[in-house]
């Protein structure tokens, strides 16, 4: 739950820090082009989606290395 809770302040974050720089860049350009400002929607879906499937397989790797870890035998072997 934890992992969810970092992608969604990842994109907290992100997204608008990202359509800042857009419009800036636009802004920019605004003289040499002739075109509205438009967002990128399905871009934008595109990596909220990605940012959740790499947080979430990071964590079910995670979860699948601490479930086959001993943490018994783990903890007997940092005392060593």
């Amino acid at each position: 739950m934890k992992a969810f809770f970092m992608g969604v302040k990842a994109l907290a974050y992100g997204i608008p820090v990202s359509l800042l720089i857009m419009y800036l860049i636009y802004r920019a350009q605004i003289n040499t082009f002739d075109a509205p400002f438009t967002l990128p929607w399905n871009s934008i879906l595109f990596v909220v989606i990605m940012i959740f499937m790499i947080v979430g397989a990071s964590m079910l790797y995670s979860v699948s290395k601490i479930k086959k870890d001993n943490i018994i035998d783990r903890l007997k072997q940092e005392n060593d």
